[in-house]
């Protein structure tokens, strides 16, 4: 079977892991594969030799046109899409096609009608789609009040490759952030609750990786309240894993999430999230169970909960032993591609994910 995948992010990111797990499994599998990416080198080195890659160019319209109109031409069976919604929009208005379309939504969306309203083109055309794929129940959810039919829909999360559980003193609680540096990712809460914290644990320290269009604004926050020494920004990191195993807590402030390999990673290398309480991460994280939950933007409750393992931390590891759990039995990579997969190419489809 030949199968397109789509990715418009030029960057190396949470889709691009997703497109290359796909990719790679098909190709084993004996499918011939081809990715259109914004940029090839981020699949160069890290798909399998006999994944065909092609560039688009994909903030030029008449190029998107273009490559639409190859597809119809290349006779591909199956075109799963991970672009954003005007990319997914163009191929939704394609009224006649000789292949599959398979749209698969990372995006964090919400299951609120004024939402769904601003989006109007996007969810007025998705059934057009032969195949709606999302990352969580939440962005199910609303594309069924925008009223896609339940056939068209399908669930599966994004998937981490397990990794044995690594057993911590905790002796010393290190903190750290990695994301974008923006409002939206709550990057500016964060900071209010280091502020908090630092008045009863003077030596408070939370490392910062990421970079983002508020670095600026973040940089100047950090020299007005004195807070340089208790928030060190890292910048980008490449090496996330070693970033992982030298902290306990990972601290993921979003205003939206949808599957957040950020959490998923962390919870896989043993660490304990404290995380905004949004749709989709409440679909990973059980509160006081497995990490701890917070309201997007109360600094003060992220303070009072940092504060919490900074004076029990024999609470850290009952909560990491419970998320490494959750990530074996729910998350693994292997589990969630086989599922992807059986919904991509019609075989034993299971529509929703065992919660």
């Amino acid at each position: 079977m030949k199968i397109t995948l789509i990715d418009d992010k030029p960057g190396y990111g949470g889709v691009s892991v997703c497109v290359i797990a796909l990719a790679n499994e098909l190709v084993a599998r004996q499918h011939e594969v081809t990715i259109i990416a914004a940029l090839r080198s981020v699949y160069e080195k890290r798909v399998d030799y006999r994944v065909q890659i092609e560039e688009c160019h994909f903030s030029n319209i008449q190029e998107v046109d273009r490559m639409i109109a190859n597809l119809q031409k290349s006779k591909t069976d199956i075109v799963n899409s991970h672009a954003d919604g005007n990319v997914q929009i163009k191929l939704l208005q394609q009224k006649e096609r000789n292949y599959t379309l398979c749209l698969t939504e990372h995006l964090a969306i919400y299951d609120n009608l004024d939402y769904i309203k601003s989006q109007g083109e996007y969810f007025s055309l998705a059934e057009e789609a032969d195949k709606i794929i999302t990352v969580s129940l939440a962005g199910r959810r609303a594309f069924q009040r925008a009223g896609v039919s339940e056939r068209h829909l399908f669930t599966v999360y994004n998937g981490v490759k397990i990794r044995p559980f690594y057993k911590r003193n905790y002796e010393k609680i290190r903190f750290m952030y990695a994301g974008r540096l923006t409002e939206t990712k709550g990057i500016f809460a964060l900071l209010n609750a280091i502020k908090i914290v630092k008045e009863t644990y003077p030596e408070i320290l939370v490392d910062v990786y990421g970079t983002g269009r508020h670095e600026e604004q973040v940089k100047e926050f950090l020299k007005e309240q004195n807070l340089e020494q208790n928030c060190v920004l890292r910048g980008f990191c490449d090496n996330m894993e070693e970033a992982y195993r030298n902290h306990e807590v990972v601290i993921s402030p979003s205003k939206t999430e949808s599957c957040s390999f950020t959490i998923l990673e962390a919870m896989n290398h043993s660490c304990v999230v404290m995380a905004s309480d949004v749709d989709g991460t409440r679909e990973l994280i059980y509160h006081r169970i497995s990490g701890l939950l917070h309201p997007f933007g109360d600094a003060e409750i992220l303070a009072k909960q940092m504060k919490e393992v900074l004076e029990q931390p024999e609470v850290l590891e009952m909560f990491a032993k419970n998320a490494a759990y959750e990530v074996y039995t729910r998350f693994s990579q292997k589990t969630c591609i086989e599922e992807y997969l059986n919904c991509l190419l019609d075989t034993d489809i299971d529509e929703s994910p065992k919660m």
